[in-house]
């Protein structure tokens, strides 16, 4: 997880750069506090499952059926990863609580800073599974491109679970969408 201060007054946390904020303007200096509060709140949790090219196939027959994306990334990989990462519901609760009061600001930046995180424990487990300098694709998502939402479900029955075994809390609405919000999921094909 990324620090809690600035080393510099004038440095700016990835996500507050990312919402194109300015050191020392007033924009930042109310999207700081949102910042720390948002690392406070975050508990990121993530699982893994790891398939064999031939029992992902299998397992995931259907959706490579539909997706020529999946197929073309996967093709000569002999093992493919599916991973899921969550913040929890915490900070999800915490924005909606900002927008409520009139917030709107803060409850923006905080979804920007929750997104940021998700991901960036999302990409933690990837060199984890596979560490830089392994032979690997690029992370696909259902939903992206033409990879069916619906792989969802599958995904997460196989990489829903931590280390210890306990689930992560995620779940998938009727739409195929993540709760809570600040979850993301991933298939990535490694080696060959």
């Amino acid at each position: 997880m990324q620090e809690k201060s600035l080393s510099s007054p004038q440095a700016l946390p990835a996500p507050l750069r990312r919402l194109r904020l300015k050191p020392h303007s007033r924009e930042a200096a109310l999207a700081l506090p949102v910042w720390e509060e948002a690392l406070d709140l975050a508990a990121p949790r993530t699982g893994s499952a790891r398939l064999e090219a031939g029992e992902f196939a299998r397992v995931f027959a259907r959706e490579l059926a539909e997706s020529a994306c999946l197929r073309e990334r996967l093709l000569g990989r002999p093992v493919v990863w599916l991973l899921a990462a969550t913040l929890g519901p915490e900070l999800e609760r915490r924005v909606g609580e900002l927008f409520a009061a009139g917030e709107a600001f803060a409850g923006f930046v905080l979804d920007a800073c929750g997104t940021y995180l998700a991901d960036l424990a999302l990409r933690g487990a990837m060199a984890r599974v596979a560490p830089p300098g392994t032979p690997r694709t690029r992370r696909l998502a259902p939903g992206y491109r033409d990879v069916p939402l619906r792989a969802q479900a599958q995904l997460l029955a196989l990489a829903g679970r931590d280390a210890a075994g306990a689930s992560l809390g995620i779940s998938i609405n009727a739409a195929w969408a993540l709760t809570p919000r600040m979850s993301v999921t991933a298939i990535l094909g490694a080696g060959g």
